[in-house]
């Protein structure tokens, strides 16, 4: 089961696999609301899906020049904020338990 929560007009805003104070409503994984919600990015048009995958790969552009320009000295990690840094060990985590699924095309900058 499912909970969710609608907006005032009916549509489903977010899911939740507990139930809580903002996600009261419960349902099943296959009713239509649900999977609307779930296939949204379907819905998108070829200009939508194609401008989220490049936000995707400049992401990994980013990730890769951020580990390269420690690891050249010209920042050091300490320099970014705090919650840069937390965000950046979450995502190196990701990708370290993630590195066998991750073709090496994904690889931007081939480091």
């Amino acid at each position: 089961m499912l909970y969710v929560h609608r907006d005032k007009d009916g549509t489903i805003t977010s899911i939740s696999k507990t139930k809580s104070e903002l996600h009261q409503e419960e349902l099943v994984e296959n009713h239509p609301d649900v999977l609307h919600f779930l296939n949204v990015g379907i819905l998108m048009d070829e200009k939508e899906r194609q401008f989220i995958k490049s936000d995707l790969q400049m992401i990994r552009v980013l990730d890769d020049l951020i580990d390269l320009l420690i690891r050249k000295h010209v920042i050091t990690f300490t320099d970014l904020p705090v919650v840069a840094q937390e965000k950046i060990l979450k995502r190196q985590n990701l990708r370290d338990k993630l590195a066998g699924l991750i073709s090496e095309d994904d690889n931007v900058l081939g480091l």
